[in-house]
C-alpha cells in the first residue's frame, strides 16, 4: 500500500512539477517579470532565475514521474517549494498583491498557495520515506545492482 501511495504522488507531483516548468518555459520572458514583481531578488537576474526555475520543474517532474533519485528529487522539490512560499509570504506582508507566477495568467498571491505548497511539501518529504515502487526507475537499478554478480 505505502509503494502504491508513493506512486500516486509521484505522479501527481511529478506532473504538477512537469506542466508548471513546460508553461513557465513557453513563455520565460513573462515569468521573469513575474520574478521581478517579487522584489526578492537583482532584476537583472530574473531571467536567469526564470530559466533555472523552470528547467529545474521540468526536471524534476520528468525524474518524479520515472521514479529515479526520488529521496533526492523529493528534496529539491521541498526546497524549491519552500523558497517559493516564502517569497510569497514576504510579499504579503509586505502587503503586495502580484501576480503569483506560478502558471500563465496567474490569480494574485494569496495565503491558500502558500498552504498548497506546504501541502506538496509535506507529501514531498513523505515520498521520500516511502518504499520504493515496482514501476520506478530506483527499484529497477536495485534489482539490476543486487543480481549483478
Amino acid at each position: 500500500m505505502d509503494a502504491s501511495l508513493g506512486l500516486l504522488i509521484r505522479f501527481v507531483l511529478g506532473t504538477m512539477f512537469l506542466a508548471a516548468g513546460a508553461s513557465k518555459l513557453s513563455d520565460l520572458g513573462e515569468f521573469a517579470d513575474a520574478i521581478k514583481h517579487y522584489r526578492i531578488i537583482p532584476g537583472a537576474t530574473a531571467g536567469a532565475a526564470a530559466r533555472a526555475i523552470s528547467v529545474t520543474e521540468v526536471v524534476l517532474g520528468a525524474v518524479l514521474i520515472v521514479g529515479a533519485g526520488i529521496p533526492f528529487a523529493s528534496l529539491v522539490g521541498s526546497v524549491l517549494l519552500v523558497v517559493f512560499a516564502a517569497a510569497m509570504a514576504i510579499n504579503l506582508l509586505r502587503g503586495r498583491r502580484i501576480p503569483c507566477g506560478c502558471k500563465r495568467e496567474s490569480e494574485p498571491i494569496q495565503i491558500k498557495h502558500i498552504l498548497r505548497n506546504g501541502v506538496a511539501v509535506a507529501a514531498l518529504l513523505f515520498l521520500a520515506t516511502l518504499p520504493t515502487h515496482p514501476w520506478a526507475i530506483d527499484a529497477l537499478m536495485q534489482a539490476r545492482l543486487l543480481s549483478f554478480p
